[in-house]
């Protein structure tokens, strides 16, 4: 399946390298290794409801003042990436 050119890319564009991704548990359990963290990037981005459309984390940050974050943005994070973070861990920012 990832031999050979990207099918999704126009003919001409760059083909991207392999991006294998490893990631050392703070438990010292098994690394976890993604290969191929390119094509989960660009699906990521391109399908994921919190990338793309109203929803997207993107058309509900930044309304309101540009130079901090308020608490706005920590509801847009919450909800468009299903996060959990309290409102008070972002207090010394806001």
């Amino acid at each position: 399946m990832f031999e050979g050119d990207r099918p999704d890319l126009e003919e001409g564009q760059p083909q991207p390298d392999e991006t294998t991704v490893k990631v050392w548990r703070l438990d010292a359990g098994p690394v976890l290794v993604i290969e191929h963290a390119e094509l989960l990037a660009q699906d990521f981005f391109t399908t994921d409801e919190s990338s793309v459309g109203d929803s997207a984390y993107d058309q509900q940050v930044g309304k309101g003042d540009p130079d901090r974050i308020t608490v706005q943005d920590v509801v847009a994070i919450n909800t468009t990436m299903r996060a959990r973070s309290p409102h008070t861990a972002w207090e010394v920012l806001t």
